[in-house]
């Protein structure tokens, strides 16, 4: 099994466990708040790693080519879709 399919696997695990873990740690707080608090942060982390992937295409001379900004566009829009 490749590499990539095993990190995919662990990554949708990982995601699934932050609504569980994020409604036991606000199990006194107003779920559509605790929902858009949830929100926001995923979006900041989101558009954090679009940044880190321009910052080091800009910076460090990485190569940027279709492939990777393509994907730094579509982490972006996520990160919008998921805080609205």
């Amino acid at each position: 099994m490749r590499e990539y399919i095993i990190y995919a696997l662990l990554a949708a695990f990982f995601a699934a466990l932050v609504p569980i873990f994020g409604k036991l740690g606000l199990k006194d707080v107003n779920p559509t708040l605790a929902t858009a608090v949830r929100a926001v942060i995923m979006a900041l982390f989101l558009a954090g790693v679009a940044l880190a992937i321009f910052l080091s295409w800009l910076v460090l001379g990485s190569r940027m080519n279709l492939k990777t900004a393509l994907g730094a566009v579509l982490i972006v829009i996520g990160a919008i879709l998921v805080s609205l």
